[in-house]
């Protein structure tokens, strides 16, 4: 068999999603408070089982203060 060139996956640098825990302790906030948030539709979130994740282009925003 020839050998042929493997192809390469890029790996994201960040991930897509993060869990709810990680950005309060970004933003400095308790984790309620971004629950409340998301109940309120104010936060863009995914529910993933039983578990929230939080787009990490959202969280970058919230912490350049950037309207989300």
């Amino acid at each position: 068999m020839p050998n042929t060139p493997r192809k390469r996956v890029k790996k994201p640098s960040a991930p897509e999603f993060i869990r709810v825990s990680e950005a309060a302790r970004v933003l400095d906030v308790n984790r309620n408070t971004l629950y409340r948030g998301i109940d309120a539709g104010l936060i863009p979130a995914v529910k993933v089982g039983r578990v929230y994740r939080i787009p990490s282009a959202w969280l970058e925003a919230a912490k350049t203060g950037l309207p989300c």
